[in-house]
């Protein structure tokens, strides 16, 4: 695989994993039965993933701004980011796979930021996890640990931004004389099919 096509593949790679963690983290992860006094009924509640794992949405965020990075770095730069997104894809893996099974009651309790009226107190909250949500999470983060590993083994290879977009004093190569006058038409020409101003 050339170097244009294996750093194609770890952007999609990236990209992909942050859109799947941040989806994933938008889906109910966790309903909750609150007992109420009689004759209330009790209150069930659907808490998303945002809601119950914050983290997982900060971190999936910062895994799509890796795809970015990915575009704007190169060379030791370029692994650097690599590592940092392997690190982010396991921080979402280890944030996501605990909320597959259900809370303790303690940690519902915690969960419920609002009061609820009519709540019975000698009866404890009972909560039923959506499994598949914070695990497609994780495995997001797992596409993300995958292209952070690919970057820091292959990343100083691959090809960067163009260099027509650098400042001309950063160019390597002998500096160019002063033209004595006025550049013939070919010159020009030549010039620009260089990349080079032939005005300068």
């Amino acid at each position: 695989m050339t170097g244009r096509r294996a750093l194609r593949a770890v952007q999609a790679a990236s990209g992909l994993g942050g859109l799947v963690a941040l989806g994933a983290a938008s889906q109910v992860w966790l309903r909750v039965a609150v007992p109420r006094d009689r004759p209330l009924p009790d209150a069930a509640l659907a808490l998303s993933g945002r809601t119950v794992a914050p983290l997982v949405t900060a971190l999936a965020v910062a895994g799509l701004a890796g795809l970015v990075g990915l575009f704007a770095t190169r060379g030791w730069g370029r692994v650097v980011l690599g590592g940092l997104l392997a690190i982010i894809g396991a921080a979402l893996i280890a944030a996501a796979v605990p909320h597959a099974w259900a809370p303790g009651p303690a940690a519902v309790d915690d969960l419920l930021t609002r009061p609820l009226a009519g709540r019975d107190p000698t009866r404890a909250a009972v909560a039923t996890t959506v499994p598949g949500w914070p695990l497609l999470a994780a495995g997001g983060g797992a596409v993300l640990v995958a292209a952070g590993l690919a970057t820091v083994a292959r990343g100083r290879r691959w090809p960067g931004m163009s260099s027509r977009f650098e400042v001309a004093g950063q160019r390597a190569g002998p500096p160019r004389a002063a033209p004595d006058g006025p550049p013939a038409d070919a010159a020009v020409w030549d010039a620009l099919d260089r990349g080079d101003d032939p005005t300068l």
